[in-house]
């Protein structure tokens, strides 16, 4: 049953040059506690210097007030052909927060890993 929790066929789509400008318009649209956001998509878009980032949520379902926070996890060449050590170093970041709901990876352009995570405000 807990699964049916997180199921969501509901999305809101952003775009933005950063992903704290971004995170300002989620933190504004979750605060009445109406959306019950489950995932987060992100794509960072390197032609046009921007992000798209979507928020899965859940219809009929109590809401909250969400933010997500860009962290760096390291140099992508590092993390080649040590996936244990991408996977070491994200928990490490992860155990700096609360309240994770989701994550998502992305790359930039100077190869750096980015840790995006979705969390309960």
């Amino acid at each position: 049953m807990a699964i049916q929790l997180q199921v969501h066929d509901k999305f809101k789509v952003y775009f933005g040059k950063t992903i704290a400008d971004i995170n300002a318009k989620i933190q504004a649209e979750t605060a009445d506690g109406t959306i019950a956001a489950k995932s987060i998509g992100v794509e960072y878009m390197e032609a046009r210097n921007q992000f798209l980032v979507s928020v899965g949520y859940a219809e009929g379902q109590a809401g909250y007030q969400v933010g997500i926070t860009d962290t760096v996890v390291g140099p992508l060449p590092e993390f080649n052909d040590a996936p244990d050590q991408l996977c070491s170093s994200m928990e490490a970041i992860v155990d700096e927060f609360s309240d994770v709901i989701c994550h998502e990876l992305f790359v930039d352009n100077d190869e750096v890993v980015h840790l995006v995570l979705m969390t309960k405000l």
